[in-house]
């Protein structure tokens, strides 16, 4: 089954940072990164997930998919910081910058009836995509007294929300793979392993790493295949991979660490 079947948003596995995203998948621009509103039904996929990492990992198979960098980051045992939102959905970072500047500014007591007001023009809640953030908070406007109230608790919902799911995962991961042994690796790195390597390409690496059989390099039809890989855009790469390879991404290290090396075939037919 393919991994994109877990992406469908009834599961509500990952973060989708395109809120006007009709698509039954979700959208994730920065790559997957968990739900911040924790469905605990959801809880026993994260384990098959994580169990389906460490076997990729023990068999050096490539997965069809691609995480965040936060989110192995945080698998690696790093600490999740409000900051990395910037990384993972545009939106919420916007949201959150916002609601961070208003606190800033309450604390200088300065401008309040503008601030009032501005508050009061946001029409926030105590409830975050229908979770709320303290007893009853769909029902309790945020208001400019008990705005710094709204603000640690949204702070502390975004920083919790995702610890049982990574909690999960990691569980399923050490079913199969001893955690330790990614200790040698940064996020780049162990992203990579797990999906792969999206590289694009140019005219050098191509013409170092494709081996061609019965043309020159330098002859027309050759250079012509060439410009047609490198104006390919990512979609386009995947498929061309898929279709060559088996695989739509290509391992650590690019298109120079393909085994066996990626060529033409030619037959000629009299």
């Amino acid at each position: 089954m393919p991994f994109q079947f877990y992406q469908k948003k009834k599961f509500e596995l990952f973060n989708d940072d395109d809120k006007n995203n009709e698509s039954e998948f979700v959208f994730s621009s920065h790559g997957l990164f968990p739900s911040f509103t924790l469905n605990k039904e959801s809880l026993k996929l994260w384990k098959f997930i994580g169990q389906l990492v460490g076997k990729s990992l023990e068999d050096n198979r490539l997965l069809d998919l691609q995480f965040n960098n936060v989110f192995i980051k945080i698998i690696l045992g790093k600490e999740f910081q409000i900051s990395d939102v910037e990384f993972i959905d545009k939106f919420l970072f916007n949201h959150i910058k916002l609601i961070s500047d208003l606190n800033e500014k309450l604390k200088l007591k300065k401008n309040e009836k503008e601030l009032k007001e501005k508050i009061s023009s946001l029409y926030l809640d105590f409830s975050f995509e229908n979770v709320d953030l303290i007893k009853n908070g769909s029902s309790i406007d945020v208001t400019f007294e008990n705005f710094e109230n709204y603000f640690k608790s949204f702070n502390k919902l975004i920083k919790d929300s995702i610890n049982k799911q990574i909690d999960s995962f990691l569980n399923g991961l050490k079913d199969i793979l001893p955690l330790n042994r990614l200790k040698y690796f940064n996020e780049n790195e162990l992203n990579q392993l797990i999906c792969g390597n999206d590289e694009k390409w140019n005219l050098k690496i191509l013409t170092e790493n494709i081996l061609i059989n019965g043309f020159k390099k330098d002859s027309k039809l050759i250079q012509n295949l060439f410009e047609i890989l490198i104006e390919m855009n990512e979609k386009e790469r995947r498929q061309f991979l898929e279709f060559s390879t088996g695989s739509n991404r290509l391992p650590i290290g690019g298109i120079k660490n393909l085994n066996p090396k990626c060529k033409n075939n030619t037959k000629f037919f009299f």
